[in-house]
């Protein structure tokens, strides 16, 4: 049964499958999430271009973190996001239950589950 047609090259000692199938994306389209990663990049550089821009010009503060819009928070970001972190798996451990005893690894819906 022909299938999956192989291809082999054996100077490069390499095999060559080819699936169709129906589910698969084609290489050259990006997709939506590639275009909204690219757009969120391009706005964050336009809104750190502009804002700074606007706060030297106008108001006169001095190029770097000064000049950044909202510099207070981009300088707090980092720990915020710590926070953020500590705070998740704070909550996360203290609402696990914890098992008693050892692991037992029972079917418990009566099912035997086979994997090929």
């Amino acid at each position: 049964p022909d299938e999956y047609p192989v291809e082999f090259d054996p100077h490069e000692c390499l095999y060559t499958v080819y699936w169709p199938t129906e589910y698969a994306c084609e290489q050259d389209q990006g997709g939506f999430g590639w275009t909204f990663v690219y757009m969120c990049f391009f706005g964050f550089v336009m809104y750190t271009s502009i804002g700074c821009a606007y706060n030297h010009v106008r108001l006169r503060q001095n190029l770097g973190w000064d000049a950044m819009p909202h510099s207070l928070f981009w300088r707090n970001l980092p720990r915020l996001v710590q926070d953020g972190i500590q705070f998740t798996l704070s909550h996360f451990s203290s609402n696990v239950q914890r098992p008693s005893g050892t692991h037992r690894n029972d079917n418990m819906d009566g099912v035997e589950y086979e994997w090929n």
